[in-house]
Formats: C-alpha cells, structure tokens, sequence
C-alpha cells in the first residue's frame, strides 16, 4: 500500500493542474492567519528578547554599520537579525521592523510546502500546515509573539527548511555524485550563512551528514564525498572566525556561549543536566497536549514504515536542540525551536492517519471528511486567535511618536518604574534615552541629577502602588522627585514625568506604636547606601520619657539601635534622625522588642543594605536573581553591630532558611560559626529530600558581631547550591554573670 500511495501522490503532480492551485491556495491561507495573529499580538512596546534585537540594530545604524558595532554585537548575539533590522528601519521607518517576520512566514510556509511535496499529496499538506500551526500557536502564550515579533525562532526554521530544500535531492539512492556532491556544498553553505542569524541553525547539520555516511558505508562512494562538502566548509569558516576574533583581541565567547559553556561545565545555573532535561520535556509535552503527543507517536510510526528520511531529520534536529538548551536552563522561549520541528511531524502524523482512513470511503466522503477536519481546525485556529493578548499594553504608533516628541527622548538617561516594561521598552526602541532601574542603580543616581523620572498613575491620578521595592522609593533615597508638570500616555498607562533634584532632607521623623508590655527593644534603621556624614543623631522619646540622644558615625546599611525600658509603660516610640547632610527619604524603621526576631529576606528585600549582609562566599548575582543569596561550601555573614546604650551583655541568635537547589537524596549538614572561633559552631542538618532547613547561632557581644562562617560538607554532587532565603536576628539582654 505504501509503494501505491507514492505512486498515486508522483502520478496527482503530475497529471492534476489543480495542485499547484491547491498549494498557492494553502500559501496564501495560512499566511492569512499569521496576518490575523500578528496583529491581534502586535504593539511597538515588545518584551524582552525582540526589544534586545531592536536596541541592537539601532546601535549598528548609529554608528554607519561599522565592523566596530557589528563586533560589539557579536558580544552578545550573531550579527544578522540585527542588521537585517537596521536594514528594514533605514529603508521603511521604525514601525517596520515589527513587521518583518511576516514576509519570513510567507516564505517559510512556501518552503515547508516544498519540503513536503517529496512524501505527502495535497490533501496531507494542508492538513500538516493547519495542524502545524495550531499546534504551535496554542501550545504556550508566548509562542506567537517570539514568530511575529522582531525575534529570530521564526527565521531560524525558515533557515534550516531552506537548508532541507537544497539537500534532500542530493540524499536520493538514484542521484550522480556530482549533483550530490554540488547539493551538500550548496548546503553548507546556506547554512553557513544561517549562523549568522542563529548559531543553531547548523544542528541540521548532523542528521544530514549521518545519512549520506549510512549511504557511503553501505557502498556509495559518492557519499564520501557529499559528507566531507557538507562538512568540511563550516569547520573552515569556524577556525577562521576564532582566528579573526582572536587577532582583534574580542572575546572568543559572546555572552550567550558563555552561558552555555557554564552550564555544560557547571551541571545549569538553576539544576543539573537531567533535571533541566526533564524540565524542558515536561514543558514541549504541555505545549503538544495530548492531541499532539498522539500524532508525533504516528508521525514516527508512519515515518518507519514509510522510511521518511525528512521526518528522520526533523526528528534528530529537534533532539538536539533540546540537549542544547538543557545545558542551560528550562524556559517555554528554549522550546520553540524544537517544538516546531516535533509539531510538523505531529502535524504529518495526524494528516497521514486522516488521509489512510479517508481512502476507506468512497470518494464522495472522503473528500468531505478532509474538508469538515480542515475546517473545524481553521476554526480553532481562528478561536485561539482571538483569545490571544498584546505582549503587554497595545502601544500605538501616536503613542510612540508623543514619546519622541517629549524632551525626555532625549535624556541621555530616564528613570523608570520597574514594573512598567512597555516603556522600557518604547524608550529603548523609540528614542536615544537609556532607562535605568533606581533600585539597581544605587548610588550612581546621584549622578544623573536633572534627569527624567517617570512616575505610573492609575485612572485617578494617584501614584499606583507596586509590588516590592517600587522605583519611586529607590529614588526617594538617593534625591528628590519633583513633577515636571504634564503627563505622558501608553496605551492605557498614564505615567507623571517627574524631575530629579538635588537631595535636600535633612531631618526626618517616625512614630511606632509599641505594644503594651514591650520595654526594651530593638530599633531597626536602614541607611540605605549610607550618608555622607561623619555622624548623625538619634533622638529617641518612649512615651513621655526622653531617652539619651544616639550618636551613629557614618551610618550605611540596616543599624540595631537598642531602645531601653522606660520607667512608665508607653504605647508609642517617637524617633528623629538629624544629619548635616541629606538623609535617605526613609529609612524604614521597625521596631521589635527584646527577644523578638527581624526577618530579613534576600529576594524581597533586594536593597543594597539587605544584600550587604551577605559576605564572602556568595555568588556575585544581580539583587533581582532568585537565586542572589547562592553558596557551595562556605561563605560569610556580616551582621550589624549593635547601637546605642545597650546592657553589658547582649546575646544575639541568628537563625538562617536554607533551601537547598535542587533537593538532594543526600542529607546535607555543616555548621554556623563566629570567624575562627570553630569551636562554638553549631550544627544544622537538612534530611535527603527535604526542601528547606534552618542553621542557627547565638553568642554574646554588645559591640560589632564577627562575621558567621557558613559551611556544608561533604558537599553533595546532584545539589547545585544552597540558598539562604531569609536571615532572622534577635538581641536579648542578659543578666551579669555573678
């Protein structure tokens, strides 16, 4: 039956004119439906991976396309999207680039019809199309905006479809040497030029090259000689481009690479290998769905048994980029390029199993149920369109333009409220401002007095409310906000541009209910960054009573301050902070009493002053990495010393939340100790298998607090690190030894 079928499929291209009608119709369809899901995802503010590519391409047009630009591109991705980019925006404006992935859709479906052509009729090709995008584009949220926004999935299987085109003539048992030959060169060089848009692009490579070393075993001295022309130019071209990289002093790994070599030799930033692996798996699963899963089980089987070189290949590509992308890290975004190869052969497999059943019927319902299945899946096509969301706020062309209008789009530096990602990204695609983050920043706010704020609204001009550590309060730290007096609108967002002037608060003033019965306490003050001062004065009245003034020399970062007893119990702790020069707008003061323990989290937190407990021994990630507070082995803690006119001794208890990434089937334990004072460690132990633990110490001390020395050993080898989650601390008077 199999031999019959390809011979009715040859004799139908052959003989029916209305084919060629049939898979233009198909063309022009689909291409229809990418139209109809690129605008219902389209606004000029993108996320973060289109918005890379963009700021890249503007970067190259700024500096007239010099090697000099192309080069610094490289530090971080390949060269071509971005200048294919630069291209589209110096020849068709700025909106165009959003644009651009759709004439690469036309052109992929064309070639994906070509490619099938050599193993499907028509009826199977329209419904693997069908069947392919709709796998595709329902399969996770982010899907169509990563193939019809600037991003390079889309180009990527257009490449290695084009590189299909090409070789699959050349792997025919009937072909010359010679035409094999010249089709494994052209290939390889197609898909040398691929690598410029996507380094893994050339994965194709080994299927292909597998297929013609099973024909040169199997006696086909032509073979040899196909292998080494597909080959041979890539490695070539890849000694050459190490060379060139190494004569200009760049670095031989772009940022990308480098992730990925840290994570072979690492085991992944987050897991090790086969937990990433397992992770990925789960995620293309949930993207196919069962309906999807069952036609990839038919697609393989229908391949076997037709012995399909082209769902061989697809199958082996798709296989290595999933290995590819385990080394790194699991995110729906690393799917996709394998997804699409695994969905065209899900798409296969279920038109093949359609058409085998159809050919059971008589003509009349056969045709009629190809038609009724092509039908009810454009239908669901169409409902998933119009179920899908803009990629954020749909940012309109005015918009933008008011945007480039304001003087702000030409700050060199505008800050922005972290949450509002749709103008960082409208200022990095629009204009030649540079947004930047306040709770990031730091210090280095101070040198960019002058420079824009852009404060976000609700509907009744307050200021919203974020969730965590909000812009505004980073700012407040640092200068003062003052409106500049209009209003900016993106999309539905209203954001007040703000100016930023020179810090002036000197004094500031807080009021604490205390609860009835606590005494003596601990006030917790966060100088942030620190002030510029060589002391400033706490002035502290529980109650009625005035307690002796606190002198703080050079504060920075979260200070205890001991409060004592009163002599009559008070409701309310009234502080004044004064300083010779400006003092952080708020220095969030939390008062807890004797023996009470302040909780400090590491993600929450995220403040210089919180991160700035964590010592030697912690890996160096950015305040937002949830992963902040890592360590392996060892590392250190430095506490605050205690301030003000606490009792002669004072035991101080840490107690630390230590989640272990991933969880490990070893019991993991060490010890919490004061730096080179081993022997009054304590031990903590987390169980094999268990998620968290905690690690607690106590000593004495009313002056500053030795570093605590973390240590795990020995150190488990399917555990990646340890993280500390949060950091509790309580100070307790003690009576005097007698």
């Amino acid at each position: 039956m199999t031999g019959l079928c390809a011979a009715e499929r040859m004799a139908g291209r052959k003989t029916s004119w209305s084919a060629p009608l049939w898979m233009g119709g198909l063309l022009i369809w689909l291409w229809g439906l990418g139209w109809l899901t690129a605008w219902k995802v389209m606004s000029y503010a993108t996320g973060q991976d289109p918005r890379i590519y963009l700021h890249f391409a503007e970067a190259i047009r700024a500096d007239g396309y010099s090697l000099e630009a192309i080069a610094r591109c490289t530090r971080w991705v390949v060269p071509g999207y971005p200048l294919l980019l630069a291209a589209v925006l110096d020849g068709l404006g700025i909106f165009a680039a959003y644009w651009i992935n759709l004439p690469i859709f036309f052109v992929f479906i064309w070639l994906l019809i070509i490619v099938l052509r050599r193993f499907a009729s028509p009826t199977e090709i329209g419904l693997t199309l069908l069947l392919f995008f709709w796998i595709v584009v329902t399969g996770h949220p982010l899907n169509p905006h990563y193939l019809f926004l600037p991003f390079r999935g889309l180009i990527e299987w257009t490449w290695m479809l084009g590189g299909l085109v090409i070789a699959l003539p050349g792997t025919d048992p009937g072909a010359s040497d010679r035409f094999r030959y010249r089709r494994a060169a052209g290939t390889a060089l197609w898909l040398m030029g691929g690598v410029l848009f996507r380094e893994t692009i050339l994965f194709i490579l080994p299927p292909l090259g597998l297929i013609w070393l099973w024909q040169g075993v199997r006696g086909n001295r032509g073979a040899w000689k196909a292998l080494a022309a597909l080959m041979g130019p890539p490695i070539l071209a890849f000694l050459v481009f190490l060379a060139w990289k190494w004569a200009r002093q760049e670095p031989l790994m772009n940022s990308q690479v480098k992730m990925w070599v840290t994570g072979l030799l690492r085991g992944g930033f987050a897991k090790p290998f086969p937990l990433l692996l397992a992770d990925i798996l789960r995620l293309m699963g949930a993207e196919l769905r069962a309906v999807g899963l069952i036609g990839l089980a038919a697609g393989t089987g229908w391949a076997v048994v037709r012995r399909e070189k082209t769902v061989f290949i697809l199958a082996v590509t798709a296989g290595l980029l999933v290995l590819f992308y385990a080394v790194y890290k699991s995110h729906v975004r690393y799917t996709l390029s394998a997804l699409g190869l695994v969905a065209l052969i899900a798409g296969w497999g279920g038109a093949v199993t359609l058409t085998w059943v159809a050919r059971r019927l008589s003509p009349r319902w056969r045709i009629a149920l190809n038609a009724a299945v092509m039908l009810l899946v454009t239908a669901f096509i169409l409902r998933a369109i119009a179920a899908i969301d803009t990629w954020g706020p749909r940012i309109s062309p005015q918009d933008v333009m008011a945007l480039q209008r304001h003087p702000l789009a030409a700050e060199p530096v505008v800050f922005v409220e972290k949450d509002n990602r749709h103008l960082v990204d409208a200022l990095v695609a629009f204009t030649s401002a540079e947004p930047k983050d306040p709770v990031l920043e730091g210090a280095a706010i101070t040198t960019f007095e002058g420079a824009f704020f852009m404060r976000p609204l609700d509907d009744k001009g307050r200021t919203a409310i974020q969730q965590g550590v909000s812009a505004e309060n980073g700012l407040k730290q640092y200068v003062d906000i003052v409106p500049f007096g209009d209003e900016i609108m993106l999309g539905d967002t209203r954001l007040q541009v703000c100016r930023l002037a020179a810090w002036s608060q000197r004094q500031v003033v807080f009021d604490l209910a205390m609860a009835p019965g606590q005494a003596a306490g601990v006030l917790w003050l966060d100088f942030k960054a620190g002030v510029a001062a060589d002391s400033v004065q706490v002035d502290l009245r529980v109650g009625t009573e005035i307690q002796p003034p606190i002198v703080l020399h050079q504060p920075a970062g979260l200070l205890p301050v001991w409060v004592q007893a009163g002599v009559q119990q008070a409701t309310n702790l009234h502080v004044e902070i004064r300083s010779p020069v400006p003092l952080p707008a708020d220095v969030e003061p939390v008062f807890v009493p004797t023996g009470g323990v302040r909780w400090l989290t590491m993600e929450a937190g995220r403040l210089p002053s919180v991160r700035g407990l964590l010592g030697e021994g912690f890996e160096d990630q950015p305040p937002q990495a949830k992963h902040g507070a890592a360590w392996r082995e060892r590392a250190e803690i430095d506490l605050p010393a205690l301030a003000g006119p606490a009792p002669a001794t004072v035991q101080v208890a840490v107690t630390l939340r230590l989640l272990p990434r991933p969880v490990s089937d070893a019991t993991l334990q060490g010890s919490l100790a004061r730096l080179e004072e081993s022997t009054a460690a304590t031990k903590w132990q987390i169980p094999a298998g268990r998620g968290e633990g905690r690690a607690t110490w106590k000593g004495h001390g009313a002056g500053p607090v030795p570093p605590l020395v973390l240590t795990a050993e020995p150190w488990p080898a399917d555990c990646w690190y340890l993280r500390v989650e949060r950091i509790g601390i309580s100070f307790t008077a003690t009576a005097e030894p007698g």
